[in-house]
């Protein structure tokens, strides 16, 4: 597999990093492959169905309950074919400061008058617990679950940020964890379901092709007693987050970008081929599948 930047960035969520061989990655990228190609475990990656690095291959969905969810900012620009990062900011302090130090325009139309910032977009991380479509956490070989990524940028953004604003402003519910409503819906509400995810593609006008985004629809229904104690879990696993993702903790990759080094290359994640354009499909009604969860002890799952 070749080893370029924009391959990082999607597959483990930093342009530059140690290597860690994908098994033990605590966060799991899930994406989906552009084109067919081997991967390390010599598995032929088919174009346009989903991955999730070092766990799991050619696959139609992939479901889990969100824990997590955090919007960064990304300013990349295009040289000769490549991109090439110039500034990030994890968004972890108002103001919000890029690596170099600069305070973000706080909204888009300021950043489009920043000759600097110009290029500066939202991306967002959404990670969470693998499962299946039942709702029940997938182990692993330490009977530990599995925790997987997607990251909305480009394309992708739009879909994702659709689907995080309708979960957020849902009132179906039959039951509530916060009297804070701000608190019940961006930290509540994500986990009261599975969110399943596919790939489908979206066509762009501007330029003129199909690129694979990712389609979330709400699935089915978590237990209130199960989404207390995923609450309880998700403080256990946000140090652990912050670290994964907020990439102006490595070092290398804050030298590479003020230096003007972490040049990506963008052929990895583009068109899905023999696809015809597809409109972004976000789910309408919260579906009413109850989880069978009745066997299963969050527990007994060791985090």
């Amino acid at each position: 597999m070749e080893n370029n930047n924009e391959e990082l960035l999607m597959m483990t969520g930093f342009d530059t990093y140690v290597p860690v061989e994908p098994e033990d990655e605590k966060f799991h990228s899930i994406y989906i492959s552009g084109a067919d190609r081997e991967n390390h475990k010599g598995i032929t990656e088919k174009s346009g169905l989903l991955q999730i690095r070092g766990v799991n291959y050619n696959l139609n969905e992939v479901n889990m309950i969100i824990m997590h969810i955090k919007e960064i900012m990304v300013n990349k620009v295009n040289e000769r074919g490549e991109d090439k990062t110039l500034c990030f900011s994890f968004k972890d302090s108002f103001p919000y400061k890029g690596i170099n130090g600069k305070t973000c325009p706080a909204k888009r139309e300021d950043r489009e008058r920043d000759s600097f910032c110009k290029n500066c977009r939202s991306n967002i991380i959404v990670s969470g617990i693998l499962t299946e479509p039942s709702g029940k956490p997938i182990l692993d070989n330490n009977k530990k679950p599995i925790f997987g990524f997607i990251r909305a940028s480009g394309m992708k953004y739009s879909n994702i940020s659709e689907y995080l604003q309708k979960i957020s402003l849902d009132t179906e519910s039959q039951y509530k964890i916060y009297e804070d409503l701000r608190k019940e819906r961006s930290i509540a509400n994500p986990k009261k379901f599975v969110t399943k995810i596919t790939a489908s593609s979206s066509y762009s006008t501007h330029w003129k092709k199909n690129f694979s985004v990712f389609s979330l629809e709400i699935g089915t229904s978590i237990p209130k007693e199960v989404v207390e104690k995923l609450i309880k879990l998700q403080a256990t696993t946000i140090q652990d987050f912050i670290d994964k993702f907020n990439w102006a903790k490595s070092q290398q990759f804050v030298n590479n970008t003020l230096n003007g080094a972490n040049e990506n290359s963008n052929d990895t994640d583009g068109i899905i081929k023999n696809m015809e354009p597809e409109k972004p499909q976000v789910q309408n009604t919260v579906q009413n599948n109850k989880s069978n969860l009745e066997d299963i002890s969050f527990d007994d799952v060791p985090f």
